[in-house]
């Protein structure tokens, strides 16, 4: 998985969706960043706090994936029944991206998207 360094340690300030696209709004050194979620198939944000902290944001190309990785890493959102066997095959055959933002405080995030796209 492709990890982002440069957000590490940044803070989650927003979620901004716009039809099918998202945006994350994030401060490191006072400096604003952004990550742009384009073509949003799946998105789940937990535990949006005050002062969500950035521990890592990875991608990977689901293509690259086998079924029953993709399966491992979505397995909460299977057994919480977010996520189905239809889903899964939809997202490997049109070659999405796996997203997760993982924090140090605060908000975890898991999308489906066509791309990311990181700006600072």
């Amino acid at each position: 998985m492709d990890t982002n360094t440069h957000i590490h340690d940044g803070n989650l300030i927003g979620i901004m969706i716009n039809d099918v696209d998202i945006r994350l709004s994030i401060v490191r050194e006072d400096k604003p960043h952004y990550i742009n979620l384009v073509n949003v198939s799946f998105f789940k944000a937990d535990n949006f706090l005050s002062g969500n902290i950035i521990f890592e944001a990875r991608t990977k190309n689901i293509g690259d994936m086998s079924e029953s990785e993709l399966t491992s890493l979505l397995e909460d959102l299977i057994e919480e029944g977010l996520v189905n066997g239809v889903l899964l095959k939809r997202f490997i055959s049109e070659r999405k991206l796996y997203f997760e933002l993982n924090p140090s405080y605060g908000c975890q995030i898991t999308s489906i998207c066509d791309n990311v796209e990181y700006e600072e």
